[in-house]
């Protein structure tokens, strides 16, 4: 009697044990997700020699509808405005440069309307390198054999020699601590204000707001920031909001800005006459780049 107890319990044993192998294994604890990348940005100061590619793209589409009483018209409008050039730093006195010279490859203006573009308006300073220099605090533009050049010359380079005599103004407000991505940079807020401003038509005169900067990626050698504002302009005729989005792309080595890219879509209304109904939708993107050579 007792032997067969012991068979017994060693058969069930066995079968327990069998069970256990047979058993699925436990599933292995889930991964501890990864901390956030921490991405540093070194402020190096410009150098004499230094040489950029910049480029600049400013473009708007609308359609735009007038209503009086039972009468209404629609119409199609756009204008792209476009840059390109070289600069090189000649001189340069600790955080700022005081000289550089400018070639221009491309500047030009087309404007659109119901479909068909306008000749494009010429720039003088296309083809041409200048001297843009500071004697005090007064810019100095010069052809570049050192002689003086027309007032239209004068102001379109002073517009694209702003950076003379100063520090960059993104550098400088670019945070000094580590970064993580994901992380929202407010300290760039001002400076990213500036540069969309900068980068409107000059008969602008943008008020920019809700402007939200926030570090999205590493990509090595740059890092990616995911970038949001408005952009409100106001004139006699109509307002303009212009909800945009996109991203800048900056290097870590000397926090050099390389490529700022937005869109968004504008609506537009008329507030001034209650007898006329005018509004207006599109769309407006811009695109600055600055490539080291």
């Amino acid at each position: 009697m007792h032997s067969r107890r012991l068979v017994l319990a060693v058969v069930v044993i066995a079968a327990a044990q069998g069970c256990k192998k047979d058993a699925p294994a436990a599933a292995a604890p889930a991964p501890a997700a990864a901390a956030p990348s921490e991405l540093t940005f070194s402020l190096v100061p410009p150098k004499v020699g230094e040489r950029f590619a910049n480029g600049s793209s400013f473009k708007m589409d609308l359609e735009i509808t007038a209503q009086a009483d039972k009468d209404k018209v629609s119409s199609t409008m756009g204008s792209t405005e476009t840059s390109a050039y070289t600069v090189e730093y000649l001189a340069v006195e600790g955080e700022g440069v005081t000289k550089g010279k400018i070639t221009y490859q491309d500047k030009k203006t087309v404007d659109v309307e119901d479909g068909k573009a306008k000749d494009a308006e010429p720039s003088p300073v296309v083809g041409k390198t200048y001297l843009a220099s500071l004697d005090g605090d007064a810019v100095v533009v010069t052809t570049e054999a050192g002689k003086k050049v027309s007032a239209d010359e004068e102001s379109e380079v002073k517009d694209d020699a702003d950076f003379l005599g100063k520090t960059d103004p993104f550098r400088t407000a670019f945070p000094k601590r580590p970064l993580k991505v994901g992380e929202a940079v407010p300290e760039l807020n001002d400076a990213i204000q500036t540069l969309v401003v900068d980068a409107a038509p000059s008969d602008e005169e943008p008020v920019i707001k809700d402007v939200k900067v926030t570090l999205s990626e590493d990509k090595g050698e740059v890092g990616v920031f995911a970038i949001a504002m408005t952009m409100v302009t106001k004139d006699d005729d109509m307002d303009m909001s212009v909800a945009l989005k996109g991203t800048l792309e900056v290097r870590k080595s000397d926090t050099q800005l390389l490529t700022m890219k937005l869109d968004g879509p504008i609506t537009m209304k008329k507030t001034d006459d209650p007898s006329v109904k005018l509004e207006g939708k599109g769309t407006m993107s811009v695109l600055m780049t600055q490539k080291p050579l």
